[in-house]
């Protein structure tokens, strides 16, 4: 499969502000149609959604997206819903009337709550309906963090599964997990290679919350510096280089962020090994908790 095959685009900027690079906000319908033409172009085919991306399946939806495979994600079940498997048939063709698509190539639970709660069987049995009827190609789950994987495996045997992946993040490379999922035949996207947007900044430009790992900065601009590859090829050029990985899930806010993408991993010298630039510490790799910085 060429390069260009295994990016998918995410759609989380569409439907509202996301990002911690991200200065233009919400990305208009206009630029979007400009994005997913030129997505065709380069032969990005995929395009990752949520119900909780504010309005993104609904504006992915006025564009016309019938020609791109769609993955989308379900949010926890809502406490006190009494019939589980109508509230998820009804979420998945809340999504499908948005996208103005027949059926999902892929459809995930979103969040790893999700697996504890006492209606996840209940939940997992729902999607399997679909499947069985057609509407969705593929299940399985968002992941955040390797420990989640037993619980899954003890629900249900995913298809695909997405997961956070990046020159700081790889605990998924470096516990096996990768490998173990790819002999099982489970399809792996991974996300947040930039770690949104993180990574991508001028060494100046970074907040100053983020100096207490100033080690790390100092070392990943020290190899940018030093080799001359760009932010982004590197961070792009780590997934890809992975065999394991199907598809690196990537966000724009602009057509032109996405051609000087498509030009900067083409032009990727390959992905190197950086000394301790590997980090564990939840606080740096799990934006969720960037808040409380």
């Amino acid at each position: 499969m060429r390069k260009n095959m295994r990016l998918a685009l995410g759609s989380a900027q569409f439907g509202m502000h996301y990002g911690i690079s991200n200065e233009t906000g919400q990305v208009g319908l206009i630029e979007i149609k400009r994005i997913l033409s030129e997505c065709e172009k380069a032969g990005i085919d995929l395009i990752d959604t949520a119900i909780s991306y504010g309005d993104s399946e609904r504006v992915l939806g006025q564009t016309g997206v019938q020609q791109f495979r769609i993955v989308t994600k379900i949010p926890g079940v809502p406490d006190g819903t009494e019939n589980v498997a109508t509230w998820v048939r009804r979420e998945v063709e809340g999504s499908l009337d948005r996208l103005k698509v027949p059926h999902l190539y892929g459809l995930l639970m979103h969040q790893s709550a999700m697996l504890l709660q006492s209606n996840a069987y209940q939940v997992v049995q729902a999607m399997q309906d679909l499947k069985k009827a057609g509407i969705v190609q593929k299940l399985g789950m968002s992941l955040y963090n390797p420990c989640e994987l037993n619980n899954v495996k003890r629900l249900f045997k995913p298809d695909l599964v997405q997961l956070p992946l990046n020159v700081l993040d790889r605990r998924f490379e470096e516990r096996g997990w990768l490998k173990i999922l790819c002999s099982e035949g489970v399809e792996i996207h991974s996300r947040s290679s930039f770690l949104q947007g993180l990574l991508l900044m001028k060494r100046t430009d970074i907040p100053s919350k983020f100096g207490r790992w100033r080690l790390v900065w100092d070392s990943w601009h020290s190899y940018l510096d030093a080799t001359g590859v760009k932010a982004c090829a590197a961070c792009l050029n780590y997934p890809l280089n992975l065999p394991e990985v199907d598809r690196v899930v990537v966000g724009v806010t602009s057509a032109a962020q996405l051609i000087e993408l498509l030009r900067d991993t083409k032009n990727s010298t390959g992905f190197e090994q950086w000394p301790g630039l590997a980090n564990v510490d939840q606080r740096l790799i799990n934006p969720s908790l960037w808040a409380r910085l």
